[in-house]
Parts: C-alpha cells; structure tokens; sequence
C-alpha cells in the first residue's frame, strides 16, 4: 500500500509526537553550537577526547552501508512516500506512522512506532525523520570522538557528508538514541530511533526500517 502525503491532527503530549519531532529535532539543532564548543574544550583540557575534522588533509570520512535485509521480508510494509522532500521509507503494517509540521519552527517530522503514540504516555519506542528549515554547519557534520553523555562520528550517508550521533546517557540531548544529522536541498535533516542502554542497542527492527530509506527526487 502506498501512502501518499497527509496532515494528520496529532495530539500534544510529553513524549508524544509533538515533543519527539520538534523537542527532539528542534532542540538538538539549538544546542549543537554550545555541544561542539562544549567538546572542544573538553578535549583541549583533559586531552582524552579525540575531535578530528574529516575535512583535513589525510582524514577520510567513514561510510555507512545500510543493512543487508531481505527482500522478501520487507516485501509486505507499508510504504511512506513523501514527494515534498523527496524520500520514502517502509515500515510494518502493525505499525503506526504519524506526520506533523511544527508552524513555529518550521519543523516536519515523520515518526514510527510500534504503539500509538498517546497523550501523557510514557513511549520511548520510536523511529523519527525530521526536516528542518536550517542547515547543519560543516563542523557539526565533521566532529569525531567522544565526551561524558555523547559521542560523534563523521560519515558519507547516501552519498552526504553527515555525522553519526549516540546519545550514551540522560543529558542536554535527552535519552539514549542514535541519530544520522545530513544536509539535503538546502535543509538540516536527522533520522533518530532510540536505544535500549547507553552503549547504543537497539531494537533490531529499526535496522530495518532504516535500510529502505531512499531517496525519490
């Protein structure tokens, strides 16, 4: 089945849709300047953080390959396809998919999960692609190494100068999750899912998902 675009009214609550798309995406992008200055300076004073930009000369910036998933498994999910930013991704039928747009902010997000997602509940399982108005800087896409509650890997996504974010503990950047930061047309975008612990398990099935991402455009 192949879902087109639709505004769907999502209700407000602590760890509802609202809040992981636009407190999640919306907050990373804010706090990125003083995260990375916050990192560098850890690093120049206990000397035990390696940040290296990928960008200098004789550095190589990692490439991710998505998971090797099986054809025929994914054969059967739901497909979202979104033709204003020009990508698609699946998901299983069992699941829920909601799509917001933050008026403020600017902000729009697509976010999966397993359960409905549900005023004042307390989901913490969710797979999110959120887009948003202003683009990443080429330092928050080149930081590399790792400081108490975070750690940063410069990647090629898809082809995308990106980074690879963990979140390993309760900080500024909220539960432990991983998230995938690029740039696209001129937007910041971040594909987030979260993990079981701050070693950066994960539900397996996010993998999944992950792996059928594309582009359309």
């Amino acid at each position: 089945m192949l879902l087109s675009k639709t505004q769907i009214a999502m209700m407000v609550g602590s760890v509802a849709v609202t809040a992981l798309v636009g407190g999640g995406a919306g907050f990373l992008y804010k706090q990125l300047p003083s995260i990375r200055s916050n990192f560098l300076n850890n690093n120049e004073q206990q000397n035990n953080v390696e940040v290296i930009d990928a960008h200098d000369e004789g550095q190589e910036e990692t490439e991710v390959n998505l998971p090797d998933i099986s054809v025929s498994y994914v054969s059967n999910w739901e497909i979202y396809q979104n033709t204003q930013y020009g990508f698609e991704i699946n998901y299983p039928k069992e699941w829920f998919l909601e799509e917001q747009t933050i008026e403020d902010s600017e902000i729009f997000g697509v976010s999966i999960s397993s359960q409905q997602v549900l005023e004042d509940s307390n989901q913490e399982k969710y797979f999110i692609v959120s887009i948003m108005p202003n683009v990443f800087t080429e330092q928050d896409l080149a930081m590399n190494g790792e400081a108490a509650g975070y750690k940063f890997q410069s990647i090629d996504f898809l082809g995308l100068p990106s980074n690879k974010l963990i979140v390993t503990g309760e900080n500024e950047l909220g539960k432990p999750s991983t998230s995938i930061l690029f740039n696209r047309n001129s937007k910041g975008w971040l594909i987030s899912h979260n993990n079981y612990d701050m070693t950066g398990n994960h539900n397996s099935v996010y993998d999944e998902i992950f792996s059928t991402f594309k582009f359309i455009d």
